[in-house]
């Protein structure tokens, strides 16, 4: 089993996972062994889609799951299935198999389904009560999708397409003003006063997801939270239903409220980030 370490800054928290399947053969981290999977051998695909429902299927009503400040919940995968048999009239499984997801909460959510092409897709959703700009960055030989950033409005919710195995980062921009050029600044996560970074990473503070996906042949997926660029927002990355059982990677608390006045990051008298004490105080 692979071990990914834990970061953190002083005083920062941090949780790094390692995700490991508990099927084998054809079965992934996000399939169930009585699911059944029309892949060809060398192919792995998985969609992360958000809470709307296709229609006739139904879920569960739960209560949420997390109450910390920007971070929100939807409800369980687990009854996909079976729900959508019961609607639908089918008997096929191939169908309600596509129905695994994921669930990544970046002050955001997202959830995930598995369809039949190679790559996977983040529907990445704005949990917060204003507009943020989420961005991406592809990993060392990795593509970074979406020219690396867009606007989302409280609320709303995008499509973001990536291939098999790919390697990255996602965080989330805010305070940010940009002109019709694409140009101008956000007060944190910032990537040089772009709206698409374009390969660019932000500047901290920044809490940032970290995630390395897998394939078929090595379905082993892995992701963790990062406080090393600091804090500005609420984190949580998670598998969802399927019977999986691996744990949560979370900063759910609002750290800018704790934060030492020497490491605070500032706008317009708000405290809108908090440096790592690694950057904040400069040492090497």
């Amino acid at each position: 089993m692979a071990t990914l370490p834990s970061i953190s800054s002083s005083f920062l928290p941090s949780t790094a996972l390692t995700i490991h399947p508990q099927y084998q053969q054809q079965f992934s981290l996000f399939f169930s062994p009585n699911q059944s999977i029309k892949t060809s051998p060398n192919r792995m695909a998985f969609k992360v889609q958000a809470a709307k429902l296709p229609a006739g299927v139904e879920l569960p009503k739960v209560e949420p799951k997390f109450k910390a400040p920007f971070l929100g919940f939807t409800r369980t995968a687990e009854t996909w299935k079976s729900r959508a048999y019961n609607k639908q009239g089918n008997t096929s499984s191939d169908w309600g198999g596509y129905w695994e997801r994921v669930l990544l909460l970046l002050s955001l959510y997202a959830n995930v389904y598995i369809p039949e092409h190679d790559g996977a897709q983040l529907i990445v959703v704005n949990n917060c009560n204003e507009s943020i700009w989420p961005a991406l960055l592809g990993g060392t030989g990795h593509p970074t999708p979406k020219d690396g950033g867009f606007h989302l409005s409280s609320g709303k919710e995008i499509v973001v397409d990536v291939p098999q195995k790919w390697s990255g980062r996602v965080w989330a921009r805010q305070g940010c003003n940009f002109h019709d050029t694409g140009k101008g600044s956000c007060d944190t996560g910032d990537c040089s006063g772009r709206l698409q970074c374009q390969g660019l990473g932000g500047i901290p503070p920044a809490t940032v997801v970290e995630m390395t996906l897998g394939t078929s042949t090595s379905p082993l997926h892995y992701y963790d939270v990062s406080l090393v660029d600091g804090f500005n927002l609420p984190v949580s990355m998670a598998p969802v239903g399927g019977g999986i059982g691996c744990g949560m990677s979370s900063c759910e608390v609002d750290l800018n409220i704790f934060c030492p006045s020497a490491l605070e990051k500032r706008r317009g008298g708000k405290v809108v980030g908090c440096k790592s004490a690694l950057l904040g105080y400069a040492i090497s």
